[in-house]
């Protein structure tokens, strides 16, 4: 509750990450789109994040696209995933892997 009474520029990781996602919401757009949104969220809240945002993308019917390397939120939110090789500038299907060379 405390966090409810917080100025938004006061909280941090998962809260602020929220707050992001319903101002968002909030204008009714068709297309959301998300740069890095895990980029201040610990890692032990990235996936319950994703499932958030595919929750919200569904319920509002949007499409969403997410710019990311964050394999937890990509596995919670997404229905396809691709990756960009940097050489031929291909999207080719994302396969999961450990770090980001291997």
């Amino acid at each position: 509750e405390a966090q409810l009474r917080a100025q938004a520029a006061t909280l941090q990781g998962v809260a602020r990450a929220r707050i992001h996602l319903a101002r968002a919401a909030a204008l009714a757009p068709r297309l959301l789109l998300l740069e890095h949104p895990t980029a201040d969220v610990p890692e032990g809240e990235r996936r319950a994040f994703g499932a958030d945002v595919a929750r919200v993308a569904g319920a509002r019917q949007l499409a969403a696209l997410a710019i990311t390397i964050d394999q937890e939120f990509t596995e919670a939110f997404a229905h396809r995933s691709l990756a960009l090789e940097a050489a031929t500038g291909a999207l080719v299907a994302w396969k999961r892997k450990k770090g980001w060379f291997r």
